[in-house]
């Protein structure tokens, strides 16, 4: 039992120590998605008349094979690109917002995948393409987890 006093004794003489130091004891707090301030210079609203998406065809497979074809895809507006580890969804199109869509939206984005995973490789097995969003770039710096990041797709 000795053993466990010890571990206990270092346990709070940690937290006691951590309070001193901060002043608080954290505390997680939930993140209600949406809840937090829009950034205008993420985001989409695929209702810009000229969007459109670049494929550069192979699409990247990192994850499976360790293939990266560059270049990537990439969205006309620069706020979206092709994810390197699983690529991209074969098809991409913006149609008008479907029934029962946002109030007032006039555009949403349609994407299919037939062939996910290795390029020209059908496997079978249930794989993923990925649509990445340009947040680094757009916004000159990383959102850090400690700023509790959240996004909200309507889908």
């Amino acid at each position: 039992m000795k053993c466990g006093w010890q571990s206990l004794s270092r346990f709070l003489a940690f937290v006691l120590l951590s309070y001193c130091v901060t002043g608080t004891v954290a505390q997680a707090q939930g993140v209600v998605p949406g809840s937090g301030q829009k950034l205008p210079q993420v985001g989409d609203d695929f209702e810009e008349p000229n969007w459109g998406f670049t494929h550069n065809m192979p699409k990247s497979s990192e994850e499976i094979d360790e293939q990266t074809r560059y270049p990537t895809g990439s969205s006309t507006n620069g706020r979206w690109y092709e994810g390197i580890k699983r690529g991209q969804p074969d098809f991409m199109k913006v149609v008008p917002t479907p029934e029962g869509g946002l109030p007032g939206s006039t555009g949403a984005l349609l994407m299919r995948t037939l062939y996910s995973g290795v390029p020209g490789r059908l496997s079978n097995e249930m794989q993923q393409d990925d649509l990445v969003i340009n947040c680094q770039q757009r916004l000159r710096t990383a959102i850090s987890v400690s700023q509790s990041p959240s996004a909200v797709v309507r889908v």
